[in-house]
């Protein structure tokens, strides 16, 4: 399904669950009626993982339109904080599993519900802290170094810079580490270590195998491969 019709219907749904009846997502954009003689043609602007520059690329581009839509909904999965600072500061509107604010004037419509997802209630998702990404966190816990590169956490770690990056970009993603510096020389801090220690905790728990020992009776190993023919 195209991004685009895929964000329509989620922008339908969001909708519905806020009270109105009348709506129908089309291709590229949600039709809401609110009478006989008002309908609002809402433009769903879709803002991949909803991180902050995620968030000034799609704004810079609706400026850059010649006729930008006023009725476009920023929407994705779920917004970064620093991704929400920017959406509230600016005013527009947005989507994601948390929340759906849309203001309109003529005709005027505001709305501005919390959602609650069923993911929310049934389970907690992973940190993906796990495996040997799971090393490389280990190492920034324990490590008394407060800034790490790429390669300085690849070294200390013994892991490939590939996998240190993997590690630092899913500790990004979970909000739980500061980023300063751009190219070589982007360094990478942990905010809250004790909220890291929990995730990776976690991840271990369930990476945990159980060792079952067992014995069998034989002559020698070659009634042993004989039974195992």
């Amino acid at each position: 399904m195209p991004r685009v019709k895929k964000t329509a219907r989620h922008l339908e749904v969001a909708f519905r669950e806020a009270g109105f009846d009348q709506v129908r997502a089309d291709l590229d954009c949600v039709r809401v009626r609110l009478g006989e003689d008002h309908e609002i043609e809402v433009h769903p602007v879709s803002v991949g993982h909803g991180r902050p520059q995620e968030v000034r690329n799609a704004l810079a581009q609706q400026v850059a339109q010649s006729t930008p839509c006023i009725a476009a909904t920023y929407v994705a999965d779920h917004f970064t904080t620093g991704a929400m600072d920017i959406l509230r500061e600016t005013g527009v509107n947005y989507l994601d599993d948390r929340q759906f604010v849309f203001r309109n004037q003529e005709p005027f419509v505001a709305i501005r519900q919390d959602r609650v997802t069923r993911d929310d209630v049934k389970r907690t998702p992973r940190a993906g802290l796990g495996g040997k990404a799971g090393i490389a966190v280990q190492e920034l816990l324990l490590d008394d170094r407060e800034w790490w590169k790429v390669t300085e956490l690849a070294e200390a770690a013994g892991v490939a810079a590939g996998t240190a990056q993997i590690a630092l970009r899913r500790l990004e993603q979970l909000e739980l580490i500061e980023v300063e510096g751009v190219g070589p020389r982007k360094r990478r801090r942990i905010l809250d270590k004790r909220r890291v220690l929990t995730l990776w905790a976690e991840e271990a728990r369930r990476e945990r195998a159980k060792l079952a020992v067992t014995f069998i009776n034989t002559q020698g190993p070659v009634e042993l491969a004989e039974r195992s023919i």
